[in-house]
């Protein structure tokens, strides 16, 4: 397997890890949703979300997007340019967004998933600099997908 697909099939994976805790989230917000009384939760077993978990839960889906949008680029470029060989994603990159995915799957939405979103955030924006940077070095011709690529940068959330 090249380089190229190795760490493409890598993020696949986290947008999957992703995927599986936006999932986790939202049976989060159905439980808190369900009504009292005999058919439904007791006080004791309903989890309520406050605003700032609210916020990481929106802020985690709008990453997701993101991440989602890279790796139809990321495609996009691979099969546009099949020959070429595509390093713009570091291997570095990709370990650290494993990670940061790992420590996000395995908390709730407290102060240290703040700073974990803070982090995917940097870690995505720095891949999306990156692939900018090297179509803008290999002067190709694929204009769109770097226009693409410019407009993800500007979506991201803010902390």
């Amino acid at each position: 397997m090249s380089a190229s697909a190795s760490l493409h099939r890598s993020m696949e994976l986290q947008l999957e890890v992703l995927r599986e805790l936006r999932r986790a989230l939202q049976r989060s917000e159905r439980a808190e949703s369900r009504p009292l009384g005999p058919r439904g939760p007791c006080d004791a077993e309903r989890r309520v979300l406050t605003i700032a978990q609210r916020a990481r839960a929106s802020i985690l889906s709008r990453l997701l997007e993101i991440l989602g949008e890279l790796l139809s680029l990321e495609k996009e470029l691979l099969s546009a340019e099949p020959r070429r060989r595509t390093d713009s994603l570091r291997l570095k990159d990709s370990i650290e967004l494993k990670n940061i995915s790992l420590r996000l799957a395995f908390r709730d939405l407290g102060s240290q998933c703040h700073r974990d979103l803070k982090e995917l955030r940097d870690c995505l924006k720095c891949i999306v600099v990156s692939l900018v940077s090297s179509q803008n070095d290999q002067n190709h011709k694929l204009c769109l997908l770097t226009e693409k690529l410019r407009q993800i940068i500007t979506t991201f959330p803010d902390f």
